[in-house]
């Protein structure tokens, strides 16, 4: 697959992931491999009272996976979280110089048992909550890379909005229709010109959460 069919493929189990009680198990591999990392982990944290209300990882044991989420309420993280404000993919570099990571608790006690070193980082961020997704890495993430998790980023933010949405409550068949009604999909950008056909699959990358929401759905969806 080229650049722009491995970033629809990573939208696609995105939204998947909505529907699915395991799906950010499906969807990280694609959204880690769209940007060539090695592992990643994902974390939702309140805001609000600093916990880390879940934990998501690919690459690695959940037991090291676990380890971020202390981590992330004592602090260590601040640094990537609030860098640049929230949505904004970098690479772990332009954050904190190697020479100063390599040195850090953080990297010994946490990221060093994961076997990489570098990482591309978000923080997604909706009302009081931050989702700080962090792609791991042997090698040091160049500028097309960081590109493509930008481009994820809004994607990742709306899946992540929604199914905390669908879990916060039992909700109705209506109630859900009211939330799908509310969901603004982002649109790909391609930096190339695309075929017509790829363009008109990026323009509806919910495609999963329409198939299964019914045909009034795609009636709904306001770009």
């Amino acid at each position: 697959m080229d650049r722009g069919d491995t970033i629809l493929h990573a939208v696609r189990h995105l939204y998947d992931a909505v529907l699915e009680p395991q799906g950010w198990a499906k969807a990280l591999p694609s959204v880690v491999g769209a940007v060539s990392g090695d592992r990643t982990v994902l974390l939702g944290q309140d805001l609000r009272t600093g916990r880390v209300e879940f934990t998501a990882g690919c690459g690695f044991s959940p037991e090291i996976a676990a380890a971020f989420a202390p981590a992330c309420e004592d602090g260590k993280l601040a640094p990537w979280l609030n860098a640049f404000g929230p949505d904004i993919a970098l690479p772990s570099s332009v954050v904190v110089p190697d020479r100063i990571f390599a040195r850090s608790e953080f990297y010994n006690e946490i990221v060093r048992a994961t076997g990489t070193f570098y990482a591309a980082t978000a923080a997604p961020r909706y009302a009081r909550h931050c989702r700080a997704f962090i792609a791991l890495g042997s090698d040091n993430y160049d500028v097309e890379q960081i590109e493509t998790l930008q481009e994820l980023v809004p994607h990742l933010a709306t899946a992540l909005r929604v199914r905390r949405q669908f879990g916060e409550a039992d909700l109705s068949l209506r109630d859900v229709y009211a939330v799908l009604d509310h969901l603004r999909v982002p649109e790909l950008r391609w930096s190339n010109s695309a075929s017509q056909g790829r363009e008109d699959e990026a323009r509806a990358p919910a495609a999963s959460i329409q198939k299964w929401a019914g045909p009034t759905f795609g009636q709904q969806i306001r770009n």
